[in-house]
């Protein structure tokens, strides 16, 4: 799903509605399986605020929990909002839910229920927080905005020392990658990204690697289809050569660009002269501010044009061996 269909969307008409994911929207079930199996969480999003839901209904997104690595999947996070909440029904907590007693309940029919409280089924599962006085404080009914999340992936990008930006896009792209390269029909993957038309994913989701490999195709062999993968890999796997950003040199070789020296002199000598009272400081001052916005735009089109002929020549050049070390 988008951010939109579990935050506040930035939309335009959704903007300050506090409409997002919801408890009442939630089904947290334990379902044990017959023959002896494991007991196994499964949760069920009813999604109604994703694009277009609001006129073509809702949709409804379950999730399993992973035995295997239970911190990679969602589930146990929003455990741990809903006891921090204290969100699950008095007659459970009484009869001792717990973190630790979760998949130990006794039930006849073999499914639980785990119900929540009435007065907290219309709060937002993903509240804001503000910082004040005695630390981070989370709201008690005012849902976290998808703008906020854009920003916590961008501080994510630029603590790991990434060279491009990241967006909840690129979570969401990756999934709609894997689900091709694991053969998921199209219809199925029109539901799942929620798009009316094929045309949408392939002009914004599709891979532009291509990760089959045709010479074992038409010669019928074996594909190395993990290497291929692997590779598709290698533009995200970190290179400690990389460059990250312009070095202080490469930044005042911007700002020697002629064009650039000609409106600083220009935006200094406005700045004298708007200290003159007279009728043509209010123009004056004007132009001085239309020639700052005008160097702010050129001096990043610059930096950013000189940073991806760095990276390009650096790509032409490097020598990869210590990546795959």
């Amino acid at each position: 799903a988008r951010p939109g269909a579990i935050l506040e969307s930035n939309c335009k008409g959704i903007r300050g509605t506090n409409e997002a994911l919801k408890y009442k929207d939630i089904q947290l079930k334990l379902v044990r399986p017959a023959g002896g199996a494991a007991p196994l969480l499964v949760m069920k999003l009813r999604i109604v605020l994703d694009k277009g839901r609001r006129k073509r209904g809702e949709k409804t997104l379950t999730l399993y929990e992973n035995c295997v690595q239970p911190v990679m999947g969602p589930i146990v996070y929003f455990l741990a909002l809903a006891f921090v909440d204290n969100a699950f029904h008095p007659e459970l907590i009484q009869a001792g839910l717990s973190v630790r007693r979760l998949h130990s309940f006794a039930c006849p029919s073999g499914t639980i229920d785990f119900g929540f409280r009435e007065e907290i089924l219309n709060t937002p599962v993903f509240r804001s927080s503000s910082g004040g006085l005695y630390g981070k404080q989370t709201s008690g009914s005012r849902a976290s905005s998808a703008n906020t999340l854009g920003r916590w992936f961008a501080r994510l990008g630029q603590r790991a020392e990434l060279p491009h930006p990241i967006t909840p896009y690129c979570l969401r792209r990756e999934v709609a990658t894997s689900l091709t390269d694991a053969g998921v029909s199209q219809p199925q993957l029109l539901q799942i990204l929620g798009h009316l038309k094929i045309d949408t994913y392939l002009r914004h989701y599709q891979s532009t690697e291509v990760r089959v490999k045709v010479q074992a195709t038409f010669l019928g062999t074996i594909s190395k289809a993990n290497m291929i993968k692997e590779i598709g890999r290698l533009c995200i796997r970190d290179d400690s050569n990389l460059p990250r950003s312009l070095t202080l040199e490469q930044r005042i070789q911007v700002l020697r660009d002629p064009e650039i020296q000609r409106l600083e002199q220009r935006r200094r000598e406005l700045k004298t002269k708007c200290q003159d009272d007279n009728a043509d400081s209010a123009l004056r001052h004007a132009e001085y501010t239309a020639i700052g916005k005008q160097l702010q735009s050129m001096k990043r089109v610059a930096e950013k044009k000189l940073f991806q002929q760095i990276l390009w020549d650096y790509h032409a050049t490097a020598d990869r061996k210590h990546m795959l070390a």
